[in-house]
């Protein structure tokens, strides 16, 4: 078994000249031997009972350091066995838990470069997908539960994850892009407003939809918020619109003398494949207008009428949350709207 004589000697020392508190002079001495090579990677620390009869130092005290170097990423531990080491080198950063649904989709891509390039070398990035399915979510989440500094979560509207969400200390978590209710929620938010925002950039382009008489106003909602439906079916209404709604569509709802409102790009490429193979023509036989702006969309056809927030932007914004939080900080970003011609 390996001695730990040295540590317990050097940890002594400093506990005796009382520079900081106790658990942060174990925290410094640990990081310290692990960036000297001291304690590699896969190896156990000493216990916690070992520090503390070692070194006169309270269990809880030694308890409370390591929990610290686990949220730093340096340690690990199983029940019943002892503190081993998972990282060979520490620089003094926040460590963060960053949580989407993708990261492959172009908008997701553009807000991940949006964070990457605001935080830069200032914050550990660790990433996790839930690929919106629940179980994953909450055993992600419950796994990561005490071993990041800081918490940054894109959500899944689930009761399961509501309360996955409510378990994480809400100081240090912070919910991105979209919004989610459970009891107590005090957590900082930097999200959409898929209601008012969607709202506002349909009623700009009203006058454009109007041109389109006798046409069906549709929307395909497929897997975004219920608030875009609120949003349109208040819009039609108001504007006086045949609107029509599907969750999904395949080729053969594609028809004639339709507006499409269509959130999910394979949407957006089976209206058009399935509406140039009827030979049926853009601005005169139907008209498109997207969701989320990604760099193709502003090239196929002249460029595609979108309805987009700036995800490099957001991203931006999660960054400055990373390296200066604010508990309290909640912000709504804007939405913004790009005319092309496809309407």
């Amino acid at each position: 078994m390996k001695s730990y004589t040295v540590f317990y000697k050097a940890l002594s020392e400093s506990l005796q000249k009382g520079n900081m508190n106790k658990p942060q002079i174990i925290v410094k001495t640990v990081i310290d031997f692990i960036n000297a090579g001291s304690f590699a990677i896969g190896e156990a620390i000493p216990s916690i009972h070992g520090v503390a009869k070692f070194c006169d130092v309270a269990g809880e005290t030694v308890r409370q350091a390591y929990n610290i170097l686990k949220q730093k990423g340096l340690l690990d531990s199983r029940r019943g066995k002892s503190y081993y080491v998972i990282c060979d080198h520490y620089e003094n950063v926040p460590n963060i838990f960053l949580m989407f649904n993708f990261f492959g989709t172009p908008h997701k891509v553009e807000t991940l470069n949006g964070i990457r390039a605001g935080v830069g070398d200032k914050a550990k990035l660790n990433f996790f997908s839930h690929y919106k399915d629940p179980e994953i979510f909450v055993k992600t989440l419950e796994a990561a539960k005490g071993r990041y500094d800081y918490y940054v979560v894109m959500p899944l509207r689930n009761p399961k994850c509501a309360q996955a969400m409510a378990n994480i200390d809400q100081s240090k978590l912070l919910i991105i892009d979209i919004d989610i209710d459970y009891p107590n929620k005090t957590c900082p938010r930097i999200i959409q407003n898929f209601n008012e925002n969607f709202l506002k950039m349909l009623n700009r382009l009203a006058p454009d939809i109007k041109k389109y008489k006798g046409f069906d106003f549709t929307m395909v909602l497929n897997q975004a918020p219920e608030e875009h439906r609120i949003a349109f079916d208040k819009f039609c209404k108001e504007q006086h619109l045949k609107g029509k709604f599907f969750k999904n569509i395949t080729e053969a709802d594609v028809k004639p003398k339709t507006v499409w409102m269509l959130f999910d790009d394979s949407d957006l490429v089976t209206v058009i494949k399935k509406s140039q193979e009827m030979n049926l023509e853009m601005l005169k036989d139907y008209a498109v207008i997207s969701y989320n702006d990604i760099p193709m969309k502003r090239i196929i056809g002249g460029g595609i009428t979108t309805i987009s927030i700036d995800f490099f932007d957001l991203g931006k914004r999660v960054a400055k949350q990373i390296l200066a939080w604010d508990e309290t900080h909640v912000e709504t970003v804007e939405t913004f709207l790009i005319k092309g011609s496809t309407l």
